[in-house]
């Protein structure tokens, strides 16, 4: 019985319209014989040796990618690479940056970086509490001139937006297996969610492992449901998918507490004039926050029902 509810189970997470897929037997073969789940040390310490710079790609909304940044900061620093920058710094001078780390006494906040690089996409207390650990970590060290949090080209490693697609030739491309915003479609697991029945399946004690794309059975796989439509294969431009395990909820990024207020709405409004206010000239700052949180509690929804389907993949209960 079980095997046939097995069976049954693709089916039936597609017709109610879900996010994710079962492999079939074959493709869990493929899955196994024809991909390498490396640990994250051991590429870093390959990357090093190669002389290579890394970007890693996510959303905007990822605990997955928050949870890499905090494993990667001492592990780079152990191996004298702590270079970082962040798309949720852009904007800021590394004068700034610094003077944050010094406590300099006009230095800008923490809160007031994130403002600078993203009001409306960097407003979030994950950020801002990543933020104070990297502050941590540094009064730490004991040569803290070591550690390079920077917006300069030239970090070891640099987070990136996937949905911007900016994926620099100079850099070897990973991107956090967590959904991924599809311009074209919305929010979608990676894959068809496949890999999500890997790990709860058979790679269980495989979490903080990377999966590199080329020479494996994702190399000519499509990551979203455009890139298969337009034949782009993953393995065009992404050379490592990184898994960092799976949750089968999702609790909404909060929001940090008057992070647009009547000082700062000038700048604010340079991020999204138009969309937002609907051309109004001089909107309150209620109804741009009001705004902003409309937009972001309908992304909260989508990702909570994609990782809802997650607890689909998971083996049923023994009776």
């Amino acid at each position: 019985m079980k095997n046939i509810l097995l069976l049954l189970t693709p089916v039936l997470l597609l017709s109610c319209g879900a996010a994710v897929q079962i492999p079939d037997a074959a493709q869990r073969r493929e899955y196994n014989e024809h991909t390498t789940r490396l640990t994250i040390p051991a590429v870093v310490e390959r990357e090093i040796a190669d002389g290579n710079m890394i970007q890693i790609n996510a959303n905007s909304k990822s605990y997955e990618a928050i949870e890499l940044m905090n494993y990667l900061i001492p592990l780079l620093d152990d191996r004298d690479h702590l270079s970082m920058s962040f798309w949720f710094l852009d904007g800021n001078s590394d004068s700034d940056i610094l003077s944050w780390l010094n406590d300099d006494p006009e230095a800008p906040s923490a809160r007031e970086l994130l403002f600078t690089s993203d009001p409306v996409l960097a407003g979030f207390t994950p950020y801002e509490e990543f933020l104070d650990g990297v502050k941590e970590f540094y009064r730490t060290l004991e040569v803290p001139q070591n550690m390079s949090i920077t917006t300069s080209d030239n970090a070891f490693v640099r987070f990136e937006l996937f949905e911007n697609r900016e994926f620099d030739s100079r850099r070897t491309q990973y991107l956090v297996h967590s959904p991924v915003l599809n311009a074209k479609s919305g929010w979608e697991m990676p894959f068809k969610g496949h890999l999500y029945f890997m790990m709860i399946h058979d790679w269980l004690l495989e979490n903080y492992r990377i999966i590199p794309v080329k020479d494996s059975v994702l190399e000519e796989s499509y990551l979203t449901s455009t890139d298969e439509k337009e034949g782009v294969a993953a393995g065009s431009y992404l050379d490592g998918l990184i898994l960092m395990g799976w949750n089968s909820e999702y609790t909404p990024f909060p929001g940090i507490e008057s992070f647009i207020t009547e000082e700062n709405i000038a700048q604010a409004l340079e991020f999204f004039p138009r969309q937002i206010i609907r051309e109004k000239t001089n909107p309150a700052t209620y109804l741009v926050n009001k705004k902003v949180s409309t937009r972001h509690r309908r992304i909260s929804r989508h990702l909570e029902k994609l990782y809802s389907k997650i607890t689909e993949l998971e083996p049923a209960d023994e009776e």
